[in-house]
């Protein structure tokens, strides 16, 4: 096994991959999981790091939350439209390469389709999806509706009045480009 890659957009699902994370290392290793925000070293180039670990894997999760299509970046854009944006450029590399690549759909998030998406990953629409969905006790479990492309939410997640969604996940390295931008 090459080991499993989770493809992720902070301010959107750093939760559920952070979940899948610990769950997925407690069952394979910390070797053969990679989140970068606990994978990669403190000082190191982390552009090198991720392509290096996308080309290394055999799976990509690719977490997508209510908001995953539709955050923007500061000038106004889908992050997702912007050839640079890191989430895109991860799961193209694995297209490329390939790769085993498994959408993770969580709070209610739907797969999008192939038109919201670059022509470059717009091969994410056509994916098994898996649905992550959190249990409470004493709760019934919900019915599993898996494989059914549906068309995201348009109205979630809007930038607040002055304030464009901008993505967290890498905010510590001052004046560089975000890879989840």
């Amino acid at each position: 096994m090459g080991g499993i890659f989770i493809n992720y957009r902070g301010e959107d699902s750093q939760t559920a991959a952070t979940l899948i994370d610990r769950e997925l290392t407690a069952r394979f290793g910390e070797d053969l999981v990679f989140l970068d925000s606990r994978s990669i070293q403190a000082g190191s180039d982390f552009v090198v790091e991720l392509l290096r670990r996308v080309r290394a894997c055999s799976v990509l999760l690719v977490v997508i939350g209510p908001c995953w299509l539709t955050l923007t970046n500061a000038a106004g854009k889908r992050q997702i439209d912007d050839p640079q944006d890191w989430v895109r450029r991860e799961i193209a590399e694995a297209f490329i390469l390939g790769l085993r690549v498994v959408p993770v759909l969580t709070d209610g998030a739907t797969l999008p389709a192939e038109t919201e998406l670059p022509d470059d990953i717009a091969g994410l629409s056509r994916r098994q999806y898996v649905p992550l969905r959190q249990r409470r006790p004493g709760l019934p479990r919900r019915a599993d509706h898996r494989g059914r492309p549906g068309v995201s939410g348009g109205g979630c997640c809007r930038p607040r009045a002055g304030r464009p969604q901008q993505d967290r996940r890498h905010h510590h390295r001052p004046g560089r480009s975000s890879p989840h931008h």
